[in-house]
This record gives C-alpha cells, structure tokens and sequence, in this order.
C-alpha cells in the first residue's frame, strides 16, 4: 500500500533544500506519492526530479493572506488524506495550522535558515509564531547546529522534538580532477555556486575582487546559478571594469564539472546555516575562503577554519583568497584535508537515512488527531 507525503515549500526552485528533497523522494522510493505545492508558483527544481519518484505538482493557493491560505491548504489536504506532512521554511507555516485543522497525520517540519529581511536581527512576531505553531508538529529538522540551539532557545521547543540533521553529499559524484598535478603558471579560478539573492552577497563579492590588484592579475571568477540578482551583479561586473575577468555560466543542472574548473571556493554570503555548495566543493578536493555564517567554521577540515572572515568584511575576504591565488601547494593541502573530511563525517547515504528513518516511522504513526479523525 502506498503513503503520501504532501509538501509545502515556500518555492520550488532549485536551492540546496529543494535538492536535498529530491534526493530524499528518489531514496524513499516507489511507495510512496509526493505532491508537492510551491506557493510562489517557481518550479525550476523539477528539472532535477528522477523519473522514478511518484510526484503530482499541486497548484498554489490564490490568495495570500494567512487565513485564506490555512483555509486552501487545508483543503488540498482534506482532498489527498496524506500520511504525512511536511513543510518547509517560515514561507510555509501556515500549512502547520493546516494540517492541523483537519486533523492530518504527523507534520514534520523543516526550519533551512533565513532570509535577509531576519538573518540580520529576529523578528519578533516571527518568533511568536513559531512558538505557537511548532507544537503541533512531530518533528522539527535542522540543518545547523545553530539552528538547533536557536529552536530549543529561542522557540522554545523541546529537545525530542527538535532533529538536527546535518546536510550530505554524493561524493562519487563530486569528487577531485583525476589529474594532482600542481601549476604554480596557470591562471587561477576561484568559484561560487549558488542563487544569486541579496543574502548571497555576490554583489560584495565582486566588488572585493575588483578593488584587489593581485586578484584581478592573476585569478578569475566563475559564477554557477541564477535569479533575482543576477541581472545587478552582471551590470555591476561591466560597470567596474572586469566583465572580462568574470564568467556567469548560469544555472546548472548538474554543476559538478564546473567545481572541477576551480582552483578555490569562495561563499560571500550574510547568512547561511548549512550550505551545500560549501560540501559539494570540499568533496571535489577544492580549498574553501568564506564568511562565518552558520555553521560553515564547523563543517571544514581543521585546517581550513582559519580561512574563514567576518561576514561584514569581504575586504578581507579577498585579501584571504589572494594567499590562496599564490600558494599552489596549500591550495592542494587543504583540498586533501576537506575530501578526507567529508569523506568521514558527510557522506550522502548516511545523512540522507536519518531523514528517511523519521520519515517513514512518523507516517506509520499518524498522530492522535488524525487517529479520532479516522474514527
């Protein structure tokens, strides 16, 4: 007999979360059926869905005001009678009140990090909610560390409720260039992969590149992915003179083949919790220069830590990368360092079976609610 899982993501575009839902669908396999909702109608992550996930694509609510949605969310569910449901972010929280204003089975929900308009300070009323909401829910999964503190904390949840599971990566799929060979003459690469949004930063990023004479002379920069700001960041490359010197390879379905073009990864972001591009590069053998945002610091090979900066100075940032830009053999060094490191402590299958094990254990044990609604 199948299960069905209903999903509510803010947007279903292709980000570090919606492809680590992917993955989770593919590994759980034919029995169970997906329908999927994302409230800002984007849907660009289905270009990555494997063609054996039983999937249906349900239409966004119209309206967009808190009632409104709870009262179409939950007919969408009443309609599908879900096993499980699972939201996604602070985009998608009123689809807790949903599920349980139909008594649905178990709500799982899934807290990735913020936007900029909270990564800078909380925002109060969006802590009330969560306060008030989070009870009803199962299970709460984090990423991050930070996160988790953040849940027990601040949101005041308890501890059995809260699963901190951090990210994972394919590293069959990503992994070193075949060749070790170290060219101290060869032009450096220095990359980025991710969405271009304003807490991403490759704004700032470019700006710190263009203002460091050695960067500018002797390394270039690769940029993987699109959106909303990267029209601004093209426009701004021009403008400072260096679209000559900076490639916008646009989204990729799959980026591997562009980590193995870089010589150094770099994040700028202002917020992060656990992002994946930062493990997709470790796995490829790559050194890593970033912000301290999230748990970043933690996620690297001892090694690496002390190339990461404060998030407010990408001054530094470049001038980190620039010691990078002329020490081959280091690059090389603690590239080593980063594989081994995710080779031990984040490898795809072992990450991903936590979040299949609470899964299928929570749809195998609707909730108390939904038992008197079968009644």
């Amino acid at each position: 007999m199948s299960l069905r899982f209903f999903h509510v993501f803010p947007s279903f575009d292709a980000g570090g979360l919606e492809v680590r839902a992917l993955q989770l669908m593919a590994l759980l396999g034919p029995d169970v059926v997906h329908s999927v909702v994302a409230l800002d109608g984007r849907t660009g992550a289905l270009s990555k869905l494997p063609s054996t996930v039983r999937f249906e694509l349900v239409a966004p609510p119209r309206v967009r005001h808190t009632l409104g949605m709870t009262i179409s969310m939950a007919e969408a569910m009443r309609v599908r009678r879900p096993d499980l449901v699972l939201t996604y972010n602070w985009g998608a929280i009123e689809s807790i009140a949903a599920a349980a204003l139909i008594g649905a089975g178990a709500v799982v929900h899934h807290e990735d990090g913020f936007g900029p308009e909270e990564s800078a300070r909380p925002i109060k009323r969006r802590i009330y909610a969560r306060r008030c909401l989070l009870p009803a829910v199962r299970a709460l999964v984090v990423p991050s560390m930070r996160l988790a503190e953040m849940a027990k904390n601040v949101w005041h949840q308890p501890a059995e409720r809260v699963h901190y599971f951090p990210n994972g990566v394919d590293t069959t799929h990503f992994s070193p260039k075949a060749s070790a060979t170290v060219e101290a003459t060869r032009e450096v690469v220095i990359g980025h992969v991710g969405r271009f949004r304003p807490e991403k930063n490759q704004v700032g990023l470019l700006r710190a590149y263009a203002a460091n004479s050695l960067l500018r002379a002797q390394a270039r920069l690769l940029f993987v992915g699109d959106g909303p700001e990267l029209p601004a960041a093209q426009a701004l490359s021009k403008s400072l003179g260096i679209d000559d010197r900076v490639t916008f390879a646009g989204v990729a379905s799959n980026p591997a083949p562009f980590y193995q073009q870089m010589d150094i990864f770099t994040l700028s972001s202002t917020t992060e919790q656990m992002p994946l591009s930062v493990l997709e590069a470790m796995a490829t053998g790559l050194p890593i220069v970033s912000t301290a945002v999230g748990d970043v610091v933690s996620m690297m090979a001892e090694p690496n830590r002390e190339l990461v900066v404060p998030s407010d100075r990408l001054d530094l940032l470049a001038d980190t990368i620039a010691t990078l830009v002329t020490d081959p053999r280091r690059r090389q060094t603690l590239g080593a360092a980063n594989r081994a490191h995710v080779d031990q402590h984040f490898r795809l299958d072992a990450c991903l079976g936590r979040w299949t094990s609470l899964y299928r254990s929570l749809a195998a044990r609707p909730s108390e609610p939904a038992r008197a609604a079968a009644r």
